[in-house]
């Protein structure tokens, strides 16, 4: 039996190899893919000395392909020159200039064909309003609706006068009166200063201004009270109330 001196060393050794097996193995790792990329260098430098030799043994073809390329360009370059030279000077400021004016030529042409498609008596201002404002909201949930037709009529009447969602929706809030509705816009108000881009989406766009003061002070669920009321309407009355009635049901199921 082995002393136990001789064990511990014979171990120690081992652990020794076994330590640089694994050296060996992480250099193997690491030799690898540098091999392999020598490899494809090797490859490269090979394609280029084939290229190289290709030209070579071209050379005449070559040469003339050059020269015949570079007179071809200078000969364009000639022709740009030329055509340059005949176009009248013309700077940064000039040409804003003329795509402000082109611009302002086509709006005002536009504008004039608007215009001329619009009757107009002759005692009354092109400027006049032709629907008056809507009266101002009262604050209560079940008059949003006609509210916001109200506004909508008034838009379509003025157009020229409120062209752009901004407009309309300053309008809008200046209707609102002294309710919660103007209260909750209040916050928005100082938004009006920023780029359009920067603005909340309420203030920017007339739909989702719409669509989020329908939410908080419209008939929450409105279709669907008015689709109840509209299965259980009788006719008590004149028909013509009736009718009445079932109009404006169906009008506030859509």
């Amino acid at each position: 039996m082995l002393p136990d001196s001789e064990i511990l060393t014979t171990n120690a050794r081992f652990q020794a190899l076994m330590d640089r097996v694994a050296t060996l193995e992480q250099v193997v790792q690491t030799v690898a893919p540098l091999q392999a990329k020598v490899t494809e260098l090797e490859e490269t430098v090979q394609k280029y000395r084939d290229m190289l030799d290709f030209i070579l043994s071209n050379e005449d073809f070559f040469t003339s392909l050059t020269v015949n390329l570079n007179l071809r360009l200078l000969s364009l370059e000639s022709n740009v020159q030329k055509m340059t030279s005949q176009l009248p000077p013309i700077t940064r400021a000039e040409l804003g200039k003329l795509f402000y004016d082109h611009k302002t030529d086509v709006t005002n042409t536009v504008s004039a064909i608007f215009q001329s498609t619009i009757p107009h008596s002759s005692n009354s201002s092109p400027s006049r309003p032709k629907v008056a404002p809507p009266a101002v909201f009262s604050g209560k949930r079940k008059d949003w609706k006609g509210f916001q037709a109200q506004l909508e009529l008034f838009f379509v009447a003025n157009e020229t006068l409120y062209p752009n969602d901004h407009d309309r929706i300053v309008l809008a809030i200046s209707r609102l009166g002294d309710t919660a509705a103007f209260k909750y816009m209040q916050r928005y108000i100082p938004s009006f200063k920023l780029p359009v881009e920067e603005r909340p989406a309420c203030i920017s766009n007339l739909y989702q201004f719409f669509a989020l003061m329908s939410k908080n002070f419209g008939v929450s669920n409105a279709h669907v009270l008015a689709e109840t009321q509209l299965r259980q309407l009788r006719q008590r009355g004149s028909t013509i109330d009736y009718t009445n009635r079932f109009v404006n049901l169906a009008a506030d199921t859509a």
